[in-house]
Order: structure tokens, then C-alpha cells, then sequence
């Protein structure tokens, strides 16, 4: 009796042994439609873990056979720009930052002219920085305190810049120098029963060689909800075609076809 307990005993622990194998093999590859996929890394990217990340680098930037991530160095955040083949380091960037934490936000990648623009920060710390991604070499610093979104058209960008005031602007930003403009705010007043600031954002588009704006209002109804705007401009006059038109959240893209615009987030057509 003791012989087929131990038979037993021994039976099932080599079923189970070759089960965690046959898991940990698994754990490794998978098979798709007859192909084995290796799952194992090639190389990884090291960095001070002691450090935290709040950033929205998407989460990285690929251009060529080159990817730029975030990394850390002596509890100092920054990008390195790597091969994406061999992981080999070609530039790297360090910021200093408030406290523990890099803040990489409001980000526009343009590949084609090999530049980098991103907002870096905490609120009262932030600054906005263009780079060049092949030599990563800083082309210009701007002081701004922006968030909410970097979007451009042309030789310019629009952002939303953080105030102390009743409302956050817009600014307008030139590409090539960094040289920055007031360029508008809401006059959308508070909610009635909550007396707190509002936010814009301006969403470029181009109409029969013309730019316009889509410009989205935030309206804070109370700490934890907000009502949402929308007014239509001519980014050149400033003239606003459309004033204060309620829409269900924000809007993140604007498209336009055949004389109709669609902003997306949530799909509607405005005609």
C-alpha cells in the first residue's frame, strides 16, 4: 500500500514539474497561427528606479532605425535617443526636476524635420524645449507654463498656457525661433453656482487655404464635473463664426471634408 502511495506521490510530482516546464516555456514564446514568437527582450532599457515617470512620451518616439525613451541618471530624469536594432545609446538629455519626478507632457514629434517639442515641468518648474532628435542638441528653451495639448499648423503651434486668472489662455508659438504671443482666451463666463477658472484649447485646421480654429472650452460645473464649449474661428482675424456651442466632452481632432468639419471625441458633424 505504501509502495503505490509513494508510486503515486512520485507520479504526480513529475506531472507537475513537467507542467511548471512546459508553463515556463510557454511563459516565453507563443504560437500564432503556426509561427513561434519569441517573447524574450533583446535589449532593455536600465535606468534609477527610484524615480517615477509622468509623462505621456506614447511611450516612445520611433523615427528611421532610431527610438527615443525616458530614462534616469543619478535621480535625474531625461530621454535617450537609442538603435532600435542593438539598443546602442546615440544622444542622451538629463532636466533637472522638482522633487523625485520628471514631467514630460504636451508633446509634438515631427520626424520629417528631425525636431522634438515637449513641455517639461511641474506646475511654478515648467518650461517648453525644442530638440533636435539626431544630435539631440537643445534648440531653444521657452518659459511657458503650458499643458492641456501642443498643436501645430505651419510654421506655429497653439498651447494652452496655466494662469492664475479666471481663464487659461491660448498662446501662439513660432516653431523656428520659440518666440511666443498672447493669442486669445474665452470670455465664456463661470458656472453660475461654481465660480472656478476655464480652460481652452485650439485645434488648428485648414479650409480652402485658410486656417481655422476649433477653439474647446472647459466650464467647471463643480470639483468633480465640467460643462464643454466649442467656438469656430478665423485664426487669422480672430473673427469667431461660432460662439459658446455646447458639446458633450473634449475634442481631441478636427477633420474637415467636402465643406463639412467632423470633430472627433464624440463623432458629430457640424455643418
Amino acid at each position: 500500500m505504501k509502495r503505490i502511495f509513494l508510486f503515486l506521490i512520485c507520479g504526480f510530482l513529475v506531472f507537475t514539474t513537467s507542467c511548471l516546464k512546459e508553463e515556463s516555456e510557454k511563459s516565453k514564446n507563443c504560437i500564432e497561427n503556426g509561427v513561434i514568437v519569441c517573447l524574450d527582450p533583446i535589449w532593455k532599457v536600465r535606468h534609477d528606479t527610484a524615480n517615477i515617470a509622468l509623462s505621456i512620451l506614447k511611450p516612445y518616439f520611433q523615427f528611421d532605425d532610431k527610438v527615443i525613451v525616458e530614462t534616469y541618471k543619478n535621480k535625474i530624469g531625461g530621454i535617450r535617443c537609442m538603435e532600435i536594432e542593438t539598443g546602442s545609446i546615440i544622444w542622451e538629455q538629463y532636466f533637472e526636476s522638482t522633487g523625485d519626478y520628471l514631467i514630460i507632457h504636451d508633446t509634438y514629434f515631427n520626424a520629417e524635420e528631425n525636431y522634438l517639442i515637449f513641455s517639461i515641468g511641474s506646475w511654478g518648474n515648467g518650461k517648453q524645449i525644442k530638440l533636435n532628435i539626431i544630435t539631440g542638441e537643445i534648440i531653444w528653451e521657452l518659459a511657458i507654463e503650458s499643458f492641456n495639448s501642443i498643436e501645430a499648423y505651419g510654421d506655429h503651434y497653439y498651447c494652452t498656457v496655466r494662469s492664475s486668472g479666471d481663464v487659461h489662455s491660448i498662446y501662439k508659438v513660432n516653431i523656428e525661433t520659440g518666440q511666443s504671443e498672447y493669442f486669445y482666451e474665452t470670455d465664456l463666463p463661470p458656472h453660475p453656482d461654481y465660480n472656478a477658472q476655464r480652460s481652452n484649447w485650439a485645434l488648428p485646421f485648414e479650409y480652402n487655404a485658410k486656417e481655422y480654429l476649433f477653439i474647446g472650452i472647459m466650464q467647471m460645473a463643480r470639483p468633480d464635473s465640467a460643462n464643454f464649449y466649442y467656438s469656430l474661428m478665423d485664426a487669422n482675424t480672430k473673427e469667431r463664426l461660432l460662439k459658446h456651442i455646447p458639446i458633450e466632452s473634449v475634442i481631441e481632432k478636427v477633420d474637415v471634408k467636402d465643406g463639412d468639419f467632423y470633430p472627433a471625441k464624440p463623432i458629430m458633424l457640424i455643418t
